[in-house]
Order: C-alpha cells, then sequence, then structure tokens
C-alpha cells in the first residue's frame, strides 16, 4: 500500500511512502544519518540487529519528520546537531535526514542507555554493518544515498 505524504521543512517536500513489513497504512517512521566532524557514520548498537542508525516512529508530539529524527537521534545514540538536519529521501517506511553531530551526550530514552555506547565507523564499514538484512534496507538506502551512490 502507498501513499503520499508531505512535510514542511522549510517549504514542501513530497515523500511517496510504503507501509513496510507489519505497519499498517497510517505508521510513520523517521530515522537519522548522524556522522561526525571527519565524516564517519554514528552508529547505535541493537541487541537483534547488531549495528543500525537512529530510526523510530513518529510521535502525536513531533510536529514534523525533522523533529522526530532530531528526537530519535537525542533518544537512541545522545546525538545532537547545531545545524539543521537535511533531507536525504523516503525509503520503504521511514524519511530520512542526515547531518553532523556536534555534541555526543547519553541517551535521552533510559532503556537505549543499556544497549551499551554508540560508536562511529567509517563509511565502508557503516554499509557492511547494514547489508544482508531486510529490516536494516531503508538504512542502507539512505546511507548509499548521503554518500552518493
Amino acid at each position: 500500500m502507498k501513499f503520499s505524504l508531505f512535510y514542511l521543512t522549510f517549504g514542501l517536500v513530497p515523500a511517496t511512502l510504503s507501509a513496510g513489513d507489519g505497519a499498517s497504512g497510517s505508521y510513520r517512521r523517521c530515522g537519522v544519518v548522524p556522522f561526525t566532524s571527519d565524516g564517519e557514520v554514528w552508529m547505535i548498537p541493537s541487541e537483534k540487529s547488531g549495528w543500525i542508525l537512529p530510526k523510530g516512529k513518529i510521535e502525536s508530539d513531533d510536529s514534523d519528520t525533522k523533529e522526530c529524527a532530531a528526537r530519535e537521534a537525542r533518544e537512541e545514540g545522545g546525538f545532537y546537531f547545531s545545524q539543521d538536519l537535511q533531507y536525504v529521501g523516503a525509503f520503504v517506511d521511514t524519511v530520512w535526514y542526515t547531518g553532523t553531530v556536534t555534541t555526543k551526550g547519553e541517551p535521552t530514552d533510559k532503556k537505549n542507555a543499556n544497549r551499551g555506547p554508540a560508536k562511529h565507523f567509517k563509511s565502508e564499514v557503516a554499509r557492511k554493518h547494514l547489508e544482508g538484512m531486510k529490516k536494516k534496507a531503508s538504512m542502507l538506502t539512505a546511507l548509499d544515498t548521503v554518500l552518493g551512490r
């Protein structure tokens, strides 16, 4: 099932999302590809999926998908950005953004603090962590898009 959504991020950005596995048509997600100032990719550990990018469900108090992506970055990785996140695209069921982390703190959602610390990897290593799992397909597509692949 596909539907069209429009997001306000200093202009309208059209995005066509499909409901991913196990998601209803109204289930929307946001994610972020966070970078270090040296161009490495920040990733967070997941018990079931290894290293992943911050991603989560859009909550009712999020004003838009960009705010959702920034919140997920804080909650899951303790990542803060001094510049606005940049729109990457919509892949599978997730709207993706990217930005350079300027402050790294503790995850704001305490359940994520128990996962272990976030780490940054060179882009090729980050890609390897995202390959081979259907669950990570939109993460890999977002990373590849940011990298210009």
